[in-house]
């Protein structure tokens, strides 16, 4: 996995480091280094700024677009997203500027040891009976994000986070009134907006990546955008990146395996392509006999040790709840396999946060 790791994710040219050049701009403290290409295209000095996060728009999924697409007339250059390439992991570290390892954030499931469950991040809820957490994991993870950091030093910015609805108490109903809210915003004064939207994303999780569903929306995708980039002026910037990549992949039950479970402390949480396993000290062998034997080739199983001196979750200083998320084991995917409870719990036909380059790889798209 080192090999792999130096190769496929760069902590120095990836999504963090694109908020660190915004946090740089606005003369926000940047947390780690910034993207010299973009540093450069600030030099400019803009009216506006627009930076859209579209979820799962990997390298993979760009290369899916038509030749003459406005996405890869624009893209700028490749960068490596974080471990794990997953929307959890991945937008809350380039919304901080900070690693995984820094901010807590590391997937859909986490083990929450102040209720002793496990922790569906972004719904605050019980992984398994979907019952709401009092004290839920979400309160105790870094969520700073770069917006906030630069209205303390821009007071008089003005700046705006778009999401579409429910999320984070948004309004906004569909994609086009989002940017329709965006061409409105830079009419006005000095800004800086953040639009956040879940395609394509959502179309591919649960249709796969060639299906005619997902092509229907990539092209709608470079419609949008196109006529969007069309009504932008000559004082405004758009950056547009994803948080992943994401694989059609085929899943692996623990439910097939009645006996792996006697091995565990509590149940596996984080991904399906990034299994944290919690297994008693003397049933360690066993584990890993068991997990050799079902689920290999496919993946790489590290010791938590392992992964942690890899710095696969990047550098800084390490959450101190770092090591609570994180069992004795972690499976990571490097294949196309995913590893589930059972089959009611996967609906899924593609999927993310596994260790491939289809995964890992991002755009950064510029509209100067």
């Amino acid at each position: 996995l080192y090999e792999m790791r130096d190769h496929m994710i760069d902590y120095k040219n990836n999504i963090i480091n694109v908020s660190n050049s915004i946090l740089r701009y606005y003369n926000a403290k940047t947390h780690h280094e910034t993207l010299p290409l973009l540093d450069e295209i600030f030099h400019r000095k803009y009216k506006h700024v627009i930076v859209m996060l579209l979820d799962g728009m990997g390298i993979n999924v760009l290369n899916m677009f038509r030749e003459d697409s406005i996405f890869k007339k624009h893209l700028k250059t490749k960068l490596s997203t974080v471990f794990p390439p997953t929307t959890v992991a991945a937008t809350n570290a380039f919304l901080a500027g900070k690693t995984p390892l820094e901010t807590g954030f590391l997937g859909w499931s986490q083990y929450n040891p102040f209720a002793d469950v496990t922790d569906e991040i972004f719904t605050r809820s019980n992984y398994f009976t979907h019952d709401k957490i009092k004290n839920n994991l979400y309160d105790y993870l870094l969520k700073d994000n770069f917006l906030k950091q630069i209205k303390k030093v821009n007071p008089h910015l003005h700046i705006e986070e778009l999401y579409p609805a429910p999320i984070n108490g948004s309004t906004y109903e569909s994609f086009d009134a989002m940017l329709k809210r965006l061409i409105e915003i830079t009419k006005g004064e000095t800004s800086l907006s953040y639009c956040y939207y879940t395609e394509p994303d959502a179309t591919i999780h649960m249709n796969g990546l060639h299906s005619e569903k997902t092509i229907q929306t990539l092209e709608e995708l470079n419609t949008k955008i196109t006529e969007f980039s069309n009504k932008l002026k000559d004082d405004t910037l758009l950056i547009i990146v994803a948080d992943h990549g994401i694989v059609d992949i085929e899943y692996i039950y623990l439910d097939d395996i009645e006996e792996i479970y006697q091995t565990f402390i509590r149940m596996p949480s984080i991904e399906s392509r990034a299994k944290t396993f919690f297994i008693k000290e003397n049933e360690k062998e066993k584990f890993e006999k068991l997990f050799n034997k079902h689920f290999q080739p496919g993946f790489k199983l590290l010791t938590k040790e392992e992964a942690l001196n890899q710095n696969l979750f990047g550098f800084g200083q390490k959450h101190p709840l770092i090591d609570t998320f994180l069992g004795n084991y972690i499976a990571i995917s490097t294949s196309n396999k995913a590893i589930e409870f059972s089959k009611d719990s996967s609906p899924f036909k593609a999927h993310h946060a596994g260790y491939t380059k289809e995964e890992l790889e991002i755009p950064l798209i510029i509209f100067e």
